[in-house]
């Protein structure tokens, strides 16, 4: 299963192939994130069928969540898990909100292979994640203003820019697959 999820490569053949951690590589870096953005922006689109009062708490309830996230970031010890947890509850909300069942469970089946990326290279990023708030306030305008084309932008320049930093750390240190 875990070869199948593509956390594992086999190697060799027959009885002489073994299977190794699959390396992080900038190439599938960039085709999960552009992935994940595509099926996100998808199930985004979805909030024109919220009635406007659903879209203005949505978008109260992702600037609160934004705020955590923000506050976690600007910690001086900075917990990577919370970190992550406090990032990642911004995105599954808007997802829980306006993604259809199939668009939810490609989602589910994505997520955990971008958080590879993310645990092993945002690190590596540094702290300073201004570019990553200004992203999410878009996303939190277009939730308002609630026109599916916006905010399907929004969510897919998330994580397209998202790629790009990520795969910026990862040329200054090399692809991981021992991780």
């Amino acid at each position: 299963r875990l070869a199948q999820d593509c956390f594992l490569k086999q190697v060799g053949q027959g009885t002489r192939s073994h299977f190794l951690v699959a390396p992080l590589t900038a190439e599938d870096c960039g085709d999960l994130y552009g992935t994940m953005g595509a099926l996100e922006g998808a199930a985004s689109r979805n909030i024109v069928k919220l009635p406007g009062k659903e879209r203005k708490e949505l978008a109260n309830e992702l600037k609160r969540l934004e705020a955590g996230f923000e506050a976690q970031a600007a910690r001086s010890e900075l917990e990577l898990d919370r970190l992550f947890e406090s990032h990642n509850v911004f995105h599954e909300h808007l997802v829980v909100r306006c993604a259809t069942r199939w668009l939810g469970s490609l989602i589910a089946l994505t997520r955990p292979l971008v958080n590879r990326y993310e645990f092993v290279y945002t690190p590596l990023v540094g702290g300073d994640y201004r570019d990553t708030f200004e992203e999410h306030a878009n996303v939190i305008r277009a939730v308002r203003d609630g026109t599916g084309p916006a905010i399907e932008s929004a969510v897919k320049a998330n994580w397209i820019n998202g790629a790009g930093r990520l795969r910026a750390a990862m040329s200054r240190v090399g692809p991981r697959g021992d991780w």
